[in-house]
């Protein structure tokens, strides 16, 4: 049995030709035909062609990383010289490097959020032209769809153009571009493998979805660098790679890419307000498979039966509030078929908070029209929060999701409540502090957590000068155990 691991980017490695520039007449295209090695070179010129329109605008990102180190040293107390341990925090430099691509010619620059989000510093190097220092400030992110802009002080840059991957066909071929392994501007060639790809690819309890799927040869440090066509063209920000396991993350011709249709709404909110805000439904729901299909189908008369099936609806959510039901099947969203969960989950985040929509949904073998407003999603992550306005945010370095009926049932909970905490940076206040993965955050500073923008309120109202309260559940041999921790602020 062979164990598939993803890797993501792989950052840290310690870190349709157009042949119009060359008419071909009728006799050198009879001598093409006739001529294997003839339409081998062709080819060749083809990639050769795109790889010189495209490679001005590829650059390379490098990122510095301080990661502070508890440490014990020996230390010699009073007039009998004992030596005691003493503990001791260095900073450790960490660097990486990722890729990126300009998008404009003065300075927008798309890559992968986690080439720069956990970036202490980061420089741009645009081979040929120079290397530029970035700002934090400079730099915004969407851990969402994994994208982010960088800006630099530039003008008059090489912008690449970007295409639609909407019109992608399975079998058409690619050139990936970026700095894989240090090696600046690779070029690797390979077709598209699939579409619409759900790999199961979580990172943080954030699960990525309808993505390209190559087999270009992607490695560590391509992270953030283009997926072009023939034309020369944008159709995917490369992402990840699947392994036969973590300890060999090398290309199996199995690699991911973010669609740039997708990267397109991002980076146009990303650069005109500096964030993006999604729409929120509020319900749990999954693909109709086939077999599903054909029992409601012949219950309903409905031929061809399509949509996503409704597995929870969250009270007083907007999908609550609009009269949706657990087993009901939507098949319309604001006028457009559902074809599966994926979509409808995209259909859903790409609307305006606040907007009305129609749904039309199959329920007991009848065809119901609902009207839902919009809510708007709060997003996950790292914890960012402030505790007064003109105060620099405080990282506390986890990530939290909210508590699951399963979890509350398990954890011995009377109710689904707190907050889950599914990773702890190491070396961040909160490592510091104990904070471990699989607490439960029940309460801040004495006040209930139930979701990111309550605990961002408790610690927002915490007293400056001294530790935050928590009160956790930590996960012990039989059972939740209930602990008190002090987390620093700053």
């Amino acid at each position: 049995m062979v164990t598939a691991a993803l890797v993501v980017g792989a950052l840290f490695y310690l870190t349709a030709v157009t042949w119009n520039d060359v008419p071909v007449t009728a006799a050198e295209n009879r001598s093409s035909e006739s001529d294997p090695v003839a339409t081998l070179k062709a080819m060749s010129d083809g990639f050769a062609q795109v790889a010189e329109k495209v490679l001005p605008s590829v650059v390379r990102i490098k990122m510095t990383r301080v990661i502070p180190e508890r440490r014990l040293r020996r230390q010699r107390f009073g007039p009998f010289g004992f030596d005691l341990p003493v503990p001791e925090i260095r900073q450790r430099a960490q660097e990486g490097q990722g890729s990126g691509f300009i998008i404009s010619e003065d300075g927008y620059i798309l890559t992968n959020n986690h080439v720069v989000a956990k970036a202490d510093a980061l420089k741009v190097i645009i081979p040929g032209v120079g290397e530029y220092s970035v700002d934090k400030e400079d730099v915004r992110t969407d851990p969402l769809t994994e994208l982010a802009i960088i800006k630099i002080d530039a003008t008059g840059l090489p912008a690449i153009d970007l295409g639609d991957s909407d019109k992608l066909r399975v079998g058409e071929w690619v050139l990936a571009i970026g700095n894989p392994l240090g090696q600046e501007q690779t070029v690797s060639a390979g077709i598209i493998s699939a579409l619409g790809r759900n790999p199961h690819i979580i990172e943080d309890g954030q699960a990525y979805e309808n993505l390209i799927q190559t087999d270009a040869a992607i490695n560590m440090g391509n992270s953030g660098g283009p997926l072009v066509n023939l034309e020369g063209e944008v159709v995917g920000v490369n992402f990840a790679i699947m392994t036969p396991n973590r300890f060999s993350p090398g290309s199996v011709g199995i690699a991911f890419s973010v669609p740039i249709n997708t990267a397109k709404e991002i980076m146009e909110s990303l650069i005109s307000t500096g964030k993006v805000e999604r729409g929120y439904l509020g319900v749990g729901i999954r693909t109709l498979d086939p077999n599903l299909a054909e029992v409601y189908a012949a219950r309903s008369g409905v031929k061809g039966l399509k949509g996503a099936i409704v597995m929870s609806v969250e009270e007083d959510s907007p999908a609550d509030e609009a009269g949706l039901q657990v087993e009901d099947i939507i098949t319309e969203y604001n006028g457009k078929k559902v074809e599966s969960d994926s979509q409808l989950k995209w259909e859903v985040g790409r609307t305006q908070p606040g907007s009305r929509v129609r749904l039309a949904v199959l329920r007991d073998g009848e065809e119901k029209r609902l009207n839902a407003r919009i809510g708007e999603l709060e997003s996950r992550g790292a914890i960012l929060v402030s505790q007064t306005e003109d105060k620099e945010a405080v990282d506390l370095g986890i990530d939290v999701r909210q508590v699951t009926e399963e979890l509350a049932e398990f954890a011995r909970l009377d109710e689904a409540k707190g907050l889950e905490v599914t990773s702890v940076e190491v070396g961040t206040l909160a490592h510091f502090a104990g904070l471990e993965r699989d607490d439960i955050i029940l309460e801040v500073e004495w006040k209930p957590v139930n979701s990111i923008r309550d605990l961002n309120r408790a610690l927002r109202g915490a007293p400056a000068g001294r530790p935050a309260h928590f009160r956790i559940l930590r996960p012990g041999r039989n059972q939740y155990q209930l602990m008190f921790l002090a987390v620093p602020l700053g």
